[in-house]
C-alpha cells in the first residue's frame, strides 16, 4: 500500500504465518493475502486482474495503466484492497493470538469522489499458531 507520496504505510508485526483468502467466487478469482503487518494489501497486479474481471471497474483501465506509466504504481488513495487486522492480542498461551478483520476498500477515488470507499467487518478469530489445523 503506497500513499502519494511513494512511500509505504508503516504498520506493526502481527504474525508471519498468519493470512486470509480473498475471493470473487463469480470471476473464479482468489487472492492469498499473507498478514505479517497490522493491514496488508493486494499488489498492483492482483488489482490489474480485478480491473480486468469486474466489468463496473473497465472504465477505468485506462487511467488507471496511465497512472502506473507515469508513478510506477497505483497509488493507495485512489485504488486499494486491503485486509486489516485490528485488537490484535497475543495469549495467554505461547502462540495464541486473537484479532478482528475488516477489507478496506478505495474503489477509483478520484478528486474525493468514489465507486465506492469504505470498510467491511468479517469479525473476530481466536487462533493458537502452534496447533495444527
Amino acid at each position: 500500500y503506497q500513499e502519494a507520496g511513494g512511500e509505504a504505510a508503516q504498520e506493526e508485526d502481527v504474525d508471519a504465518g498468519l493470512g486470509v483468502e480473498l475471493s470473487v467466487p463469480d470471476k473464479n478469482l482468489v487472492f492469498d493475502v499473507a498478514l505479517g503487518k497490522e493491514r496488508a494489501c493486494l499488489n498492483d497486479g492482483d488489482l490489474l486482474m480485478l480491473l480486468v474481471a469486474v466489468p463496473q471497474l473497465a472504465p477505468y483501465k485506462k487511467a488507471i495503466k496511465k497512472l502506473i506509466e507515469v508513478r510506477g504504481f497505483i497509488p493507495g488513495e485512489i485504488f486499494s484492497e486491503c485486509v486489516r487486522m485490528y485488537n490484535v492480542t497475543r495469549g495467554p498461551a505461547p502462540g495464541e493470538i486473537s484479532g478482528c478483520l475488516s477489507l478496506d476498500s478505495n474503489l477509483m477515488c478520484w478528486k474525493g469522489k468514489c465507486l465506492h470507499k469504505g470498510s467491511t467487518e468479517y469479525g473476530c478469530f481466536h487462533h493458537n499458531t502452534t496447533t495444527p489445523n
